[in-house]
């Protein structure tokens, strides 16, 4: 009968294995996905859509680079596993991060249409607006590193897949109904609140 720590290593080759499989696919998902979507948006949309949209997802990734303190990853290399209490503490702490990250933003939000100009005052609604994916975003940080942590990069992959394919259906079809900048926004939103 094999060593315990044998068959822990089998696992782990198994589940390294798997990951690695995975992420293969979801590389190879992603890019047509992201690829068909794009050359189907830029016959939809006019280039102003596409920038407009860029300046308002740079906002949103510098607050969440501001709103991600390192418990996530922090949560995927300790050794022992979490208890319940320091799991709630951290899903509380990055509740309460999401939140004054999108109060923050709310408030940053003037001074950088002020830099940008014409060129976003016509979208400060949806400035606003997209704040909230920075809720979303900290809603997942514990749920996503608990898988990492156990090595179940397909159920990882399975998640940032369907996100994708809801962002990239949504988007398209708010486009062709005419949404313009708004539909990446919604996507965008409405892929982060479902997958």
């Amino acid at each position: 009968m094999p060593s315990r720590q044998v068959v822990e290593s089998q696992f782990l080759k198994r589940q390294a294995l798997q990951g690695v499989l995975a992420l293969g696919v979801r590389r190879v998902i992603v890019q047509f996905l992201q690829t068909v979507a794009n050359v189907i948006l830029a016959r939809i949309l006019f280039p102003q859509d596409f920038g407009a949209f860029a300046l308002i997802l740079f906002l949103v990734n510098i607050f969440i680079l501001i709103s991600d303190i390192g418990l996530g990853a922090a949560l995927v290399q300790r050794k022992e596993e979490p208890t319940a209490s320091e799991l709630r503490a951290i899903f509380t702490t990055h509740l309460f991060l999401g939140i004054l990250a999108v109060i923050l933003m709310w408030i940053f939000i003037p001074v950088y249409i002020n830099l940008y100009g014409r060129e976003l005052r016509a979208y400060t609604g949806l400035l606003y607006f997209s704040a909230l994916s920075l809720f979303l975003y900290n809603l997942k940080i514990v749920p996503n590193n608990l898988l990492a942590r156990s090595i179940r990069v397909p159920r990882l992959v399975i998640g940032e897949v369907s996100e994708l394919v809801i962002l990239e259906v949504v988007t398209v079809w708010l486009a062709l109904t005419g949404a313009g900048v708004a539909s990446f926004v919604w996507g965008f939103l409405i892929s982060r609140a479902f997958a």
